[in-house]
């Protein structure tokens, strides 16, 4: 009979650290092998998307549970960021950011879906300070990210 309440307690512990800012699944787990390079390099490869290099690094400052940032460290690639969304079996959703040093006032995103392998492209504009978003096919991103 004791040990029902002691159970309890434990499992709500665990889920408590598990779910907390700053918690073991940030600290221990998502920052390992685990959601690494090699794990996510084996997603990307399963749903024929490039693969990331040793140039991409984990942003450690804007991750939260189950989503995690990555940056280009390579300054002349315009793909500068992918925020990867997880579920409890491997990635979710994927966004990719992407810059035109030539036209600073659009950011370029690319999405995918990893479960119905669903992709969208559209940018954002800056229109005197206010932000519109343009959907496009990939094939006329892919020109204005590289014109």
């Amino acid at each position: 009979m004791k040990s029902k309440p002691f159970q309890v307690i434990l499992i709500i512990l665990i889920i408590t650290l598990f779910l907390s800012k700053d918690s073991i699944f940030d600290t221990y787990i998502k920052k390992t092998n685990r959601y690494g390079i090699s794990f996510i390099n084996k997603h990307r490869k399963k749903h024929h998307l490039d693969l990331l290099d040793k140039n991409w690094k984990i942003d450690n400052k804007t991750n939260e549970n189950f989503k995690i940032a990555w940056i280009n460290e390579n300054k002349s690639d315009r793909h500068r960021r992918i925020v990867i969304e997880y579920g409890f079996f491997g990635p979710k959703t994927e966004t990719n950011i992407y810059e035109n040093p030539k036209n600073k006032q659009r950011i370029y995103y690319s999405f995918y879906n990893y479960e119905t392998n669903f992709e969208d492209y559209y940018y954002d504009q800056n229109y005197n300070g206010k932000i519109i978003t343009f959907g496009f096919p990939e094939h006329v991103i892919n020109r204005m990210i590289n014109e």
